[in-house]
């Protein structure tokens, strides 16, 4: 079977670090950015199965790199989990149409709720393909 892929956008190093690490540990593909402008670009170039993606990010914010990607056919359907340090919720960016599950608060979790957060969302709507 091949492994889910997993892009970190995650501009905090020890963070993007140890997830990278214990995904890798779990058996995942992980790819890596630090920036939003990279991490596009990787999003759009590997199309991987789940986007980790912070909010704030040195060149530009999660939001505006979601409707980046949200222009793409590829990016319209892709999963992203979004982590933030902030107050930031679903009624944020009502026209995102973001679920509250799928905003990661850094303050309120640990890493090992983050990755059941993403093998949470990596099974969502599994089941359904066969349709």
């Amino acid at each position: 079977m091949v492994p889910k892929t997993i892009l970190i956008i995650e501009d905090l190093i020890d963070l993007a670090d140890s997830l990278e690490d214990i995904l890798t540990l779990k058996g995942y593909r992980t790819l890596k950015t630090l920036t939003g402008k990279e991490g596009l670009e990787a999003a759009l170039h590997q199309k991987p199965d789940l986007i980790l993606l912070d909010l704030r990010l040195p060149d530009m914010d999660g939001v505006e790199l979601l409707k980046k990607l949200l222009t793409d056919t590829w990016g319209q359907t892709a999963k992203v989990l979004f982590l933030t340090a902030s107050d930031f919720s679903s009624e944020s960016a009502p026209e995102l149409n973001i679920a509250e599950e799928d905003i990661i608060h850094k303050s309120r979790c640990g890493i090992k709720d983050i990755v059941s957060n993403i093998e949470r969302k990596l099974n969502t709507n599994q089941d359904n393909t066969s349709d």
